[in-house]
């Protein structure tokens, strides 16, 4: 993945948060909700996966408003998360591999994509 090797401190509300994730061809998934941090033996804190998704979104909301998680929201699903290892570059977006975009799509987006939207001449230039 390209993006932040050999930088020391990186401001991750400026580059990640907010972010819109794309696959391989440019098609659109979401938005850089929240992300998963993990300290590491030597003290280091390092992300380790970037979280999409209503429950993602809110929590950040909830965390800065003070408010009780689920108060205006409701219950929703839990976060979508893509380990780094799945980021193939990051620049203005996010790119992810092919692997994590097909496992982020509903089985219906699979299916309608499949059986109708591939079929029309043309629909692989759309992207």
């Amino acid at each position: 993945m390209s993006g932040w090797h050999g930088h020391d401190q990186i401001d991750l509300s400026a580059e990640l948060l907010d972010r819109q994730i794309v696959d391989p061809d440019g098609a659109p998934f979401g938005k850089v909700d929240d992300v998963e941090l993990e300290l590491r033996d030597d003290g280091v804190i390092e992300v380790t996966a970037i979280l999409t998704g209503t429950s993602a979104w809110r929590r950040r909301l909830d965390t800065r408003s003070r408010l009780r998680p689920g108060r205006f929201f409701g219950r929703s699903r839990p976060p979508t998360r893509i380990p780094l290892s799945e980021i193939e570059n990051l620049d203005s977006t996010v790119t992810i591999s092919h692997a994590a975009a097909e496992s982020m799509s509903s089985p219906a987006e699979r299916w309608l994509r499949r059986k109708i939207v591939d079929r029309i001449p043309g629909a692989g230039d759309a992207h």
